[in-house]
């Protein structure tokens, strides 16, 4: 991407209490003009051991001992490079970049020649255009009505409805819409086409709450077509490195009074955000599993983390999957189940929305006690096929977490469990 001309200014002008504020809760130090509080890279006791230097405009923790400047702080908390991390700070400062287009440089990424400032700038539009285009479309607003989407949640979550290739008109360039994942050219015949024609549009937000990519649900079913379908990633926008809902929890678990207790994770977003309505802090992740920049996106919300899986077998594996990628970083899980008490039929928690039924969690439950019942038994192991899944599901987990102590128990948990 091109190099940032005015990144001394950036970072010159840049309040590194507000940047930092903004992520963590900073307290007035009870000695000293520095402001401190509970450091978001390591576990911290105190509460008090992260240190932030307004006139230093510097940053330092006793106790993992990192420290930095503003902008190693954001490389850090947000798992993004330096022109990226410079870029985040510009638009929290109301700063403009200043490219210079002359020379080119790689980040470990598809090299472009379209700034990342007008790559916002392109799914901004696309998203105003989608949002346009669905004001016109009755089967796309009756759907969402189907849904139990009231005209407010469809504001207030930009909903929106890709139609034919309106967005072309938006007032941006092609070239920097296809570099946006707006827009694609065909093979073959190089025709220009908008990949999420005839879906509706779900932005998918960034840590600062703006949008950078798009998820579109199918408005009527095609044949071979998935029923969701993503924007490719591209210079802003990497589903490995994206949380739907992370802006959404980040500000309810920043609230003092009224504050979630624990975070939940679900498949797909159309479940986070009836679960979001419903006061639960949840988050969705955007491709297949959780990569390590999720899983450090997710710690830094919550250390007590609830994971509600599909009712199927897809949705076991699923949940296993996420399990493990957890607890690999030491995190507690449990799983958690929806109440389904005032609608059995119902499957997932957008179904209960769209009922206009209460979401609730009828109970939740140990990862590992949750494993062994759905994989071998509810009680004692009586035959060997249950031994032969004890033997090839549960313990397996149990050896891959990191702390012996937490080995140590879970096994005696099992133990008493099966009678094993």
């Amino acid at each position: 991407m091109p190099y940032i001309k005015n990144a001394d200014e950036i970072v010159a002008k840049a309040d590194i209490e507000d940047i930092i504020g903004r992520r963590i809760t900073l307290k007035q130090a009870h000695s000293g003009r520095h402001l401190e509080g509970s450091c978001p890279f390591h576990s911290s006791a105190s509460g008090r051991s992260f240190h932030v230097h307004a006139d230093k405009k510097s940053w330092y923790c006793w106790g993992c001992h990192e420290g930095g400047g503003v902008t190693s702080f954001i490389m850090k908390y947000e798992n993004c490079d330096y022109p990226e991390a410079l870029e985040i700070i510009a638009a929290e400062s109301k700063i403009t970049v200043e490219y210079d287009t002359s020379h080119q440089q790689t980040q470990g990424e598809k090299i472009t020649h379209v700034p990342r400032q007008d790559l916002y700038a392109a799914v901004e539009a696309a998203c105003n255009c989608y949002q346009k285009n669905l004001q016109g479309s009755q089967d796309a607003i009756a759907y969402l009505i189907r849904r139990g989407f009231t005209p407010d949640m469809v504001a207030k979550y930009r909903f929106g409805y890709a139609c034919g290739n309106s967005v072309a008109s938006c007032g941006i360039d092609t070239e920097t819409l296809i570099t946006a994942g707006i827009l694609a050219k065909a093979d073959g015949s190089g025709r220009i086409y908008d990949p999420l024609e005839g879906r509706i549009t779900i932005p998918i937000m960034d840590n600062s709450g703006r949008p950078i990519g798009f998820t579109g649900r199918l408005l009527t079913q095609r044949e071979n077509a998935p029923k969701y379908k993503n924007t490719i990633d591209t210079p802003i926008f990497n589903k490995g490195r994206t949380l739907f809902g992370w802006n959404l929890c980040l500000a309810m678990f920043r609230k003092i009074l009224g504050r979630p207790d624990h975070l939940f994770i679900i498949e797909g977003q159309l479940k986070a955000i009836a679960m979001i309505e419903a006061g639960y802090a949840t988050i969705a992740a955007g491709g297949t599993g959780f990569t390590d920049q999720q899983i450090a996106m997710v710690a830094r919300l919550s250390d007590k983390i609830s994971i509600m899986p599909d009712p199927d077998m897809a949705g076991f594996k699923a949940a296993d999957r996420t399990a493990r990628a957890l607890r690999k970083f030491g995190i507690s899980v449990n799983i958690a189940t929806l109440d389904r008490a005032a609608d059995p039929t119902a499957k997932d928690p957008d179904d209960l929305m769209a009922a206009g039924l209460p979401i609730s969690i009828e109970f939740e439950e140990p990862y590992i006690e949750w494993l062994y019942r759905t994989s071998c038994a509810t009680g004692k192991i009586l035959t060997q096929e249950q031994a032969k899944s004890l033997e090839d599901y549960v313990l397996p987990a149990i050896k891959e977490h990191p702390l012996p102590a937490v080995r140590i128990i879970e096994y005696r948990i099992i133990s008493e469990l099966s009678g094993v």
